[in-house]
């Protein structure tokens, strides 16, 4: 038998090998798992909320592929479904090895499969950590003028909240692009983001 045939022999068992896998670790993450607490507490929960977590979750990670598949673009155009495993695949190996591996295990996947360099899909990953921040950012003065805190004091809620604001603008302001001009002969953070995922980086 030829060293193609083996390996066309392992490529059809390495989703059952992968499935395999993902029982295991999941029983490992698992094991400490109290199931009659687990029980009663499903047994008192509304079960439409219930079966409506994992369609959300779904969801959410199926808007995160299509979001990391515009950023892809430029390198490779990648499907959304495969980057939704991916990403799936990338949060299963988080729990079994945390410190930001997970990031680095769903990049070498899609950097394998499509012949494109580690380095290159990690900064798209970065540039979705990015625009994840900034998004962020904008929701927080809005979550805070609209929270109530629990202050004996209830007056000094509100002006509390709206200085946070101000000083959130002005701090936006002042990172904000074109608000501070880079030194003579260095380049700028987007220039180098940039050629870090020009199409030159493919392999």
């Amino acid at each position: 038998m030829t060293a193609s045939n083996h390996a066309t022999r392992f490529r059809r068992w390495l989703p059952w090998l992968g499935a395999l896998l993902g029982v295991v670790a999941l029983a490992w993450v698992l094991r400490g798992l109290d199931l009659a607490r687990f029980s009663a507490v499903v047994a008192n929960a509304d079960v439409r909320f219930v079966l409506m977590v994992p369609v959300i979750v779904a969801v959410e990670q199926m808007v995160r592929a299509w979001k990391w598949r515009q950023l892809l673009r430029p390198l490779r155009s990648i499907g959304t479904v495969y980057l939704f495993g991916a990403i799936m695949a990338g949060y299963l190996l988080a729990v079994i090895v945390p410190f930001g591996f997970g990031t680095v295990a769903r990049s070498w996947l899609v950097a394998q499969r499509e012949h494109l360099k580690l380095m290159a899909v990690l900064a798209t990953v970065a540039l979705d950590r990015l625009t994840d921040g900034i998004v962020f950012a904008c929701l927080v003065p809005l979550a805070v003028l609209l929270a109530v805190f629990p202050d004996p004091i209830p007056q000094n809620t509100r002006p509390g909240a709206s200085r946070f604001t101000v000083a959130w603008a002005a701090a936006v302001t002042a990172l904000a692009p074109g608000t501070t001009t880079a030194p003579s002969g260095t380049m700028s953070g987007r220039s180098a983001v940039g050629l870090m995922i020009s199409p030159r980086t493919r392999s």
